[in-house]
């Protein structure tokens, strides 16, 4: 199991993936804004999504678990 750690603090404003989905190692899962700039945050590996933490909306911190990969 691998956790997708949030590696700034800002907001969600994209979820590209749902629980179930196969992804590849690279594949954007999800975007986040921070200084008015948009971030990609991609799969560190091939696996299966088990677990979203985070929701369109919502702000984040640097080191928060955004989802879970298998």
């Amino acid at each position: 199991m691998a956790a997708i750690i949030s590696s700034m603090p800002g907001r969600v404003i994209d979820i590209k993936v749902t629980i179930g989905d196969e992804v590849t190692k690279g594949q954007e899962l999800c975007i986040i804004e921070a200084m008015k700039m948009q971030m990609p945050v991609n799969s560190t590996q091939n696996g299966k999504v088990i677990d979203i933490r985070i929701e369109v909306g919502q702000g984040i911190k640097k080191g928060d678990v955004l989802m879970e990969l298998e």
